[in-house]
């Protein structure tokens, strides 16, 4: 399976001509995503190459899937699949979180050295994932680069994981963020202690806990 997004504006060409030669694989699967952040002139190029001759081989049909978040991609290229399936944000599927935590695991390592414990699992499953699968994707292959087998505890998790945000914070307040878990981890959960150690108000700190949404996390013995 083929997972290609959107092209930088100056490799269209190769990009284009990479995404040709991937739909002449017999039996290939090629996701394309972020569809709404193609131009018009992307979007045209990529209906003229799945052309109705493009889906058959005699190996096998050749399966493209178009994926989009927000927006909506352009009307000609959408035409051209047959059907639309609405996929829930991860937060209201989070039954699935073991499931799909083992397998991405298993892609990022290539093995099944890897597993995260219940109480990791857990505190994964109290986070609202505004970023969704992409941003699971993302916190469990920054978590391998310190755990790379084994069993992945909360300790293990990158801050963020530490933060029930309803919405992507920006790159100041994730640093903010993420200086304030560290902060917390390195003084044994002491928000007066970690205040001091970052140069923080006691008052500060706590305000910035609530509005981060950052929960405690007791290390492993």
């Amino acid at each position: 399976m083929r997972v290609i997004g959107p092209p930088d504006a100056a490799e269209v060409d190769s990009w284009l001509r990479a995404l040709s030669e991937d739909l002449t694989i017999p039996g290939a699967t090629v996701v394309l995503t972020q569809a709404e952040k193609l131009t018009d002139q992307q979007a045209a190029a990529i209906a003229d190459l799945l052309s109705d001759d493009c889906w058959d081989t005699p190996d096998g049909p050749i399966r493209v899937v178009l994926t989009h978040t927000t927006g909506s991609p352009d009307t000609a290229l959408r035409s051209i699949f047959p059907r639309t399936v609405e996929v829930p944000a991860l937060r209201h599927h989070l039954d699935d979180l073991p499931e799909l935590v083992h397998h991405l695991l298993c892609q990022l390592t290539k093995s099944e050295q890897l597993t995260c414990s219940p109480q990791a699992l857990a505190q994964l499953g109290r986070l609202n994932w505004p970023g969704n699968v992409g941003q699971l994707r993302r916190v469990l292959s920054t978590t391998i680069k310190r755990r790379p087998s084994g069993v992945i505890e909360v300790v293990d998790l990158p801050p963020e994981c530490r933060s029930a945000s309803h919405r992507l914070l920006s790159p100041i307040e994730a640093l903010e963020r993420d200086a304030i878990v560290n902060a917390l981890l390195e003084n044994d959960e002491n928000p007066t202690r970690a205040a001091n150690a970052i140069g923080m108000s006691r008052a500060t700190i706590y305000r910035k806990i609530r509005q981060y949404g950052i929960s405690s996390a007791a290390r492993p013995a």
